[in-house]
């Protein structure tokens, strides 16, 4: 992560097995990571046309399905996410503000979905104690709004403390539809780095994305 400004999050993959097996530095769910190993599967193992493709999320064990399929120099994907629970809301007060938000959980990290009247410092200033109240190997501040699309994704990693308003957030986005989309709609997310199309398919929710393999840092490794 220090020599690479780009990286956000750090995981461990097996591909010997048919399914992948993926475990993060801090032991939290990343989607987007579970994608990206999807794809380094793909190629790992010379995969032409589309191919579906299981990733478990260890050690929680969330798994997630990923069909892959070479686009030019870029990989189109779609994940495949069991939709995850609704939980109470979560209250907290910033800046002489008390905020109640709804928290969405899935196995190995948990978000709270804020409106946009939410700043991104007031977010910063409560996610540390927001991960440790909600027991979470990682907690998500997913800032919202609803109006245009725009999200900003605010999360913390326990276990390996880095806090990130990240590019994209696959987990994160999860959530949002999970508490935002109605069943059978399917709604853009603007992020820092791109948009996601999010469908909510009421048992599960189905992320697109394009996933571009940067080979250097296959080549350091």
């Amino acid at each position: 992560m220090k020599n690479d400004n780009l990286v956000e999050q750090v995981g461990f993959v097996d591909l010997k097995e048919k399914t992948v097996k993926l475990n993060m530095s801090g032991d939290e769910f990343c989607g987007n990571a579970a994608m990206s190993a999807a794809v380094l599967s793909y190629i790992t193992k010379g995969n032409k046309g589309k191919t579906e493709i299981e990733v478990d999320v260890l050690p929680m064990g969330e798994k997630v399905t990923v069909t892959a399929k070479k686009t030019d120099d870029e990989y189109s994907c779609v994940g495949l996410f069991k939709t995850p629970a609704i939980c109470s809301d979560y209250t907290f007060e910033a800046e002489n503000i008390e905020y109640s938000f709804p928290v969405v959980a899935l196995n190995g990290i948990k978000h709270i979905i804020a409106d946009a009247g939410l700043s991104e410092q007031a977010a910063r200033s409560v996610i540390k104690p927001a991960a440790k109240k909600l027991n979470t190997p990682a907690a998500g501040i997913m800032i919202y709004n609803n109006n245009t699309g725009d999200l900003k994704p605010l999360v913390y990693v326990s276990a390996a403390n880095t806090l990130f308003l990240e590019n994209s957030c696959a987990s994160g986005s999860c959530a949002v539809a999970a508490a935002k989309c109605k069943i059978g709609n399917t709604i853009t997310l603007k992020e820092p780095g791109g948009n996601l199309e999010v469908a909510n398919k009421g048992e599960y929710i189905t992320i697109g994305e394009n996933i571009k393999f940067i080979k250097k840092c296959l080549e350091e490794i």
